[in-house]
Formats: structure tokens, sequence, C-alpha cells
């Protein structure tokens, strides 16, 4: 029965879609907190026992070693970016 009402009221079904997403934003409000948290007191790096700049600087020349293996690999795809 209220479903019905709120199916047919153009004013409850605005209010219903208004209280669903503000229901999704507090989910996710409280899922990005915990990520934050997470972040801030550097759950993987207590894990890993490595020092924080060390695993920084490995992630870092991963992502830059791969970044440049790609680049070589395929060097005729910088051709479109060159100009004229």
């Amino acid at each position: 029965m209220v479903d019905e009402h709120v199916r047919s009221c153009a004013g409850r079904r605005t209010w219903h879609d208004d209280v669903v997403a503000f229901s999704r934003s507090l989910r996710v409000r409280a899922a990005v907190a915990q990520l934050a948290l997470g972040q801030l007191f550097g759950v993987g790096e207590h894990l890993h026992g490595t020092p924080p700049v060390a695993s920084h600087l490995f992630n870092e020349g991963t992502a830059w070693n791969l970044a440049l293996g790609i680049g070589l690999f395929w060097p005729r795809s910088g051709l479109a970016l060159r100009p004229g």
C-alpha cells in the first residue's frame, strides 16, 4: 500500500529518491573514511615490514619502468602525437 502511494505521488517519489541517494552517500562516506584511515596509518607498510620510503620508491620505479617499456615496445604509436 505504501509502495503504491509512493509510485503514484510525485512528491513522495521525489522524497523517496532523495532518501535513497542520501542513504547511499552515507554508506560510501563510511567506506571512504575507512580507506582514508588505512592510508593515514599506513596499514600496508606495517604488514610488509618495509620502510615507507623504500616501498614508495619501489612502486614509483616499477611504474616508470613499465611505462618506458611500453613506450619502447610501441614506438610508432608516438607518431600520432608528433606536431605537424
